[in-house]
């Protein structure tokens, strides 16, 4: 993992090597290992280096010659094949052993378009063609990598690997509507837009060329993984068989992701998916697992120390206490460039990623992807029992609806529908556009369609917030998150796997929130084979702590913010606010002015820090 940067200017100026220079030093923790530039003309080029792949100096960037240039963060699994498939014949004299390197020749010699579905991995780079005078952004079809975009008057386009490089550069444009939205988790999880006005993600599975004017072309849906055909032969399968080949499958995406020259590390929580990735891993690779204790009621530590005795593996430990969550605050959200909010686990994930740094680590696998991809969040399975639960309810909401106007003013209905319009509105219509993909799940049974339909909608929302936690969480301590689950043949797997194998059927009580329900049935089902019989029914607590429900600012924290201006809030108003709110809803507005402090007043972290522990409580 690296971090790139750079600019294109239609005016041919002189060079901006100043900005790139203030850009790399704020880049410098997504790669430390090296620093390089190119400039030429309306082009400038930047690349912070964390070296995973041939050490030496050869791997430096940015690549480039008399045709092109060429910045690159990531990992392309199927390099050697692609080396092999399109450039045996070419008359070439490789210098690295980079994956870098042979995405370099693939872009001189064949257009995007021809090649960019072959690549499996997780990358963003940028391409300048100097003949043609265009600059390309391609971002990978999940969207594991960040890139993004910020245009500026006069045709100017900037692009980085985070939002805050881009301080040293142009004047990012606050949206107050976006910020106070933020609330709700929309950004970390958004396609599209960001929280600033001129700055964009280039979106999974999409580039754009830059020549003048931004040009966006999509090369790559999730559904164009769904197969009709492979859904029938796996409705034919036994279970076994799918058991086996779903194994097979997932040990053959561990194999391609342990390409490093640098040492690698598992981090594992003690739930059932990064238990299953190390077991497997174990098989060709011995590697030390990290691990957070979170100390206190929620704390799973033991079910990662029961791993380790399994495996005989190494477990490295960091210890998270309760008066850590103020003091890592404000610098996690500094380098999660978002409130944190949907995963406030984001702080102690940061103190592990900071653990393996210390022991060397330089890339970990993870078990992120399972959950959406076969169903493993505990509220997908309650639903089945909304039904029963809230008979009584549906009966007077039924009743109410048949008088006129008497549901718009005992239920408040359409309240609730504006709050959700706005938060549509905030993500630009996001899951909307997502559920135009059920058209391509007609061939699926009728009663599991919505099901299969919620994975790709997962996947394309809440997992891209996951993604971020762990590019931001990782990258403060210049570590790389990769993602088994996330290979492109397990993704093909699941999306056109029977229901009946992501829910499963016991005749026990398993879990109080979905009793005689068993979910994500096959990673269980490959599961017993290699982890003791607790860890491979434990269930889901994604990660648990006291979050920020329980932090208690003080009204002084809020004067002169987004809150009180954005409201046109008095000074004495201010206490008035504080004591009106739940708890929750006044950890997720200090979420929000603190993201806004670091990104729209640009008041200094370490200012911040000071003013936040003084003035925010953690009870």
């Amino acid at each position: 993992m690296c971090g790139i940067s750079g600019y294109y200017r239609p005016d041919l100026v002189t060079d901006e090597k100043h900005s790139l220079d203030d850009i790399e030093k704020t880049l410098r923790h997504r790669g430390p290992d090296n620093f390089g530039t190119y400039y030429d003309g309306s082009v400038g080029f930047a690349h912070n280096r964390l070296s995973l792949l041939d050490l030496s100096s050869n791997g430096n960037q940015p690549f480039k010659n008399e045709r092109c240039v060429f910045v690159y963060n990531g990992e392309v699994y199927n390099y050697l094949e692609l080396k092999h498939k399109y450039l045996r014949n070419k008359d070439i004299q490789f210098v690295s052993g980079t994956d870098t390197e042979v995405l370099f020749y693939l872009l001189q010699y064949y257009p995007i378009k021809e090649f960019i579905h072959d690549l499996d991995g997780m990358f963003a780079f940028a391409y300048y063609d100097k003949l043609e005078k265009k600059m390309y952004l391609v971002r990978d079809k999940l969207g594991i990598k960040p890139l993004f975009y910020l245009k500026a008057p006069g045709g100017k386009v900037y692009f980085s690997s985070e939002m805050k490089s881009f301080f040293s550069v142009a004047n990012l444009e606050m949206n107050d509507f976006r910020t106070l939205y933020s609330a709700y988790g929309v950004y970390d999880s958004a396609d599209e837009n960001t929280v600033f006005s001129n700055v964009f993600h280039v979106k999974p599975g999409h580039y754009i060329e830059i020549n003048g004017t931004v040009k966006e072309t999509c090369y790559f849906k999730l559904t164009d993984l769904i197969d009709p055909e492979y859904y029938m032969r796996q409705a034919r399968k036994g279970e076994q068989e799918l058991f086996e080949e779903f194994e097979n499958t997932l040990s053959a995406s561990i194999t391609s992701m342990l390409m490093s020259d640098a040492p690698m590390g598992i981090f594992v929580s003690g739930g059932i998916d990064s238990s299953l990735i190390a077991a497997l891993t174990t098989k060709s690779q011995k590697m030390d697992l990290f691990t957070a204790n979170v100390v206190g009621k929620y704390s799973e530590v033991e079910d990662a120390r029961a791993l380790s005795r399994q495996l005989n593996l190494q477990l490295h430990e960091y210890e998270f206490r309760e008066e850590y969550f103020t003091r890592d605050y404000v610098n996690c959200t500094w380098h999660m460039e978002s409130p944190i909010i949907t995963h406030v686990n984001a702080i102690p994930f940061s103190g592990v990623a900071r653990l393996a740094h210390s022991k060397g680590v330089k890339a970990v696998l993870t078990g992120e992807g399972s959950d959406e991809l076969f169903l493993g969040y505990p509220n997908l399975l309650t639903k089945r029992y909304n039904g029963l639960i809230n008979g009584p309810a549906n009966l007077v909401n039924w009743f109410y609806n048949k008088v006129p106007g008497l549901a718009k003013s005992v239920l408040k209905v359409n309240e609730n529908r504006m709050g959700e319009a706005l938060i549509n509105t905030a993500k630009q219509f996001q899951r909307q556009r997502i559920k135009q993909d059920m058209n391509s799940l007609g061939h699926i049974p009728e009663n599991e369609r919505h099901d299969q339909y919620l994975s790709l909608r997962m996947m394309q929302e809440h997992l891209l917030s996951l993604l971020w936690r762990n590019d931001r969480m990782g990258m403060i301590a210049s570590i790389e998150s990769r993602f088994p689950f996330l290979g492109e043949q397990v993704i093909k797997f699941a999306l056109n796997l029977p229901l009946k194998y992501k829910i499963g059927h016991t005749n026990r009580f398993y879990n109080y929130k979905h009793p005689f329900l068993i979910d994500k049935k096959i990673v269980r089902g490959v599961a017993q084979k290699h982890l003791n019989k607790h860890l491979v029914y434990k269930k889901k607590n994604g990660f648990p702590l006291k979050g920020i429900a329980h932090l208690r600012p003080s009204p002084s924290y809020f004067k002169g913010g987004i809150l009180q201006t954005a409201a046109g809030l008095r000074d004495t108003d201010l206490k008035l606010f504080v004591d009106s709110l739940d708890s929750y809803t006044l950890g997720k507005f200090t979420s929000v002015e603190t993201f806004h402090k670091l990104f729209v007043q640009r008041i200094h972290k370490d200012t911040l820090h000071e003013q936040f522990v003084n003035q925010v409580k953690f009870v």
